[in-house]
């Protein structure tokens, strides 16, 4: 959900060794590359007005590009439905693990105020707003169907050793399975 630490947790994955593509990122890269003003309605209409023109995958298509011309280990950050979930899965040959970042609503809403992005909305009842949205393009989906649920309601540096926890059991579980 929004504000609830996908960032963070790329950036801690990061320090880990992995790489990130944010797919938001995506979208804002395109509307700055259209020179459309980037808020959060803005946001909104140019990423539905893309899966409307391109299809629902199309931002999980981009992504897929993107993934294949890197190598190592890749956090793709902000998928957003089953749908997508499944394209990675089917275009991925590497092994993927689905993370779903969960934070309560109050303390996401605090971030998103404090980190002041273009596209974040002030209001709480905005925010609400919002929330349905994202549950409309089949969020809860893609929390239930994730392989790993990390708590993020209290301090970076908890959402780091449980970050850093997750990588050491998905490394040895991968190393299992390499044998």
């Amino acid at each position: 959900m929004p504000g609830s630490g996908k960032s963070s947790l790329a950036s801690i994955l990061h320090e880990s060794g992995f790489m990130s593509i944010e797919m938001g990122q995506t979208v804002r890269n395109m509307m700055k590359e259209k020179h459309i003003k980037i808020d959060n309605y803005n946001l909104r209409n140019f990423a539905l007005k893309l899966r409307e023109q391109h299809g629902s995958m199309a931002v999980a298509k981009m992504t897929v590009h993107e993934i294949h011309r890197r190598k190592g280990n890749i956090a793709v950050v902000g998928i957003r439905s089953r749908q997508e979930i499944d394209y990675f899965k089917k275009h991925i040959k590497d092994t993927m693990y689905v993370i779903a970042i969960t934070a309560p609503p109050k303390v996401r809403y605090k971030r998103m105020v404090e980190r002041g992005r273009s596209d974040d909305f002030t209001s709480y009842t905005d925010f609400l707003w919002r929330e349905k949205k994202e549950f409309r393009y089949g969020l809860k989906g893609a929390i239930s169907d994730a392989d790993f649920i990390i708590s993020n309601a209290g301090e970076r540096r908890t959402l780091a050793k449980n970050a850093k926890d997750l990588v050491a059991l998905i490394n040895k579980i991968s190393s299992k399975t390499k044998s």
